[in-house]
């Protein structure tokens, strides 16, 4: 472990503990870097929650649970996977079963460059605190990303008519709009676009003036990248039994009438981690059938878009 004995000027905030106005000094002090390098992260796993909002008129919004892994076997790749469990219990009109979804991407880095950000580390005690400002090399990468998305779902329907659902009764023979009723599928996807990371892996020993070792780190790393989507596969059931009511034990038959399968799409994704916690928010339009934004007679932008927000917790 490479050690390296720095003297910084250290601003310290005293605060006696029978005054109530306090005093700023100047002291020197040691402090010793571990390490200071960027390139020593190789590999982070998290898991956690998170809630899909697709934008279809009078829509549920689906929780699920996910497990996730970033890999970086040399300074220039990162390979991340994804597996997630949606549950879809809270169609109450429905007996639906859970859906699961698996991905993977690799990215690789055509540049990078290496930036210093001055930290402010605080250690102390409960009558000091000193504030350490000490200089953190945080590693910029810039290159391309391509992934695959293989996994089943449920589409929503809502009463918008230029939605892509309907629904013929089997028994009666019509066919109509209906609300909130859920349609699985199964599907496969491919993506390819542009990515930015950038990653910090910092520790630090400081000796106080009165002699105790405080040590401080700093463990981040952040990946956003914008992609195009194609939709290789979207096979959806052909019909479906629906209760009219939660209570009752009488199902009616439909037979799903599907619109027009758009292939393409995009999405924005973002993952950020700093030590134990992991932020990850996505949004994009997702291929598969037309949903619309909202229940009015335009068409919009927004339409067949959705956004994922999720917490996780793990270690890097």
């Amino acid at each position: 472990m490479i050690k390296k004995e720095l003297l910084l000027i250290i601003c310290a905030f005293v605060t006696a503990a029978t005054l109530s106005a306090g005093y700023v000094d100047t002291i020197k002090s040691r402090v010793f870097i571990k390490y200071n390098d960027p390139g020593r992260f190789l590999f982070a796993l998290n898991g956690g929650g998170s809630m899909n909002l697709p934008s279809v008129h009078g829509g549920y919004a689906k929780p699920q649970v996910f497990a996730a892994a970033t890999l970086r076997p040399f300074s220039r790749l990162a390979i991340d996977v994804k597996a997630q469990h949606q549950f879809n219990q809270f169609w109450k009109n429905q007996d639906l079963k859970d859906t699961r979804s698996f991905e993977a991407s690799a990215s690789m880095y055509l540049t990078q460059k290496t930036l210093r950000k001055l930290k402010v580390f605080t250690a102390g005690s409960k009558k000091y605190n000193y504030d350490f400002f000490t200089p953190v090399k945080v590693r910029w990468n810039t290159g391309i990303i391509a992934g695959f998305n293989k996994g089943s779902d449920v589409a929503n329907s809502g009463l918008d008519e230029h939605s892509g659902l309907s629904f013929t009764n089997e028994e009666t023979g019509v066919t109509e709009l209906k609300e909130r009723i859920a349609v699985p599928f199964a599907y496969e996807e491919v993506s390819a676009g542009f990515v930015v990371s950038t990653s910090s892996r910092f520790k630090i020993d400081v000796t106080l003036p009165d002699g105790k070792i405080k040590t401080r780190r700093m463990k981040t790393y952040t990946q956003f990248s914008i992609q195009a989507v194609y939709g290789t596969k979207y096979d959806m059931v052909s019909s479906i039994s629906v209760r009219e009511n939660p209570r009752s034990n009488v199902a009616t038959p439909y037979t799903v009438n599907p619109g027009k399968i758009n292939p393409w799409g995009f999405k924005l994704a973002g993952s950020f981690s700093r030590k134990l916690i992991t932020l990850k928010v996505e949004t994009g339009l997702k291929p598969g059938i037309h949903q619309r934004f909202s229940g009015v007679e335009n068409a919009s932008v927004a339409d067949r878009s959705y956004m994922s927000i999720g917490v996780g917790i793990g270690w890097m």
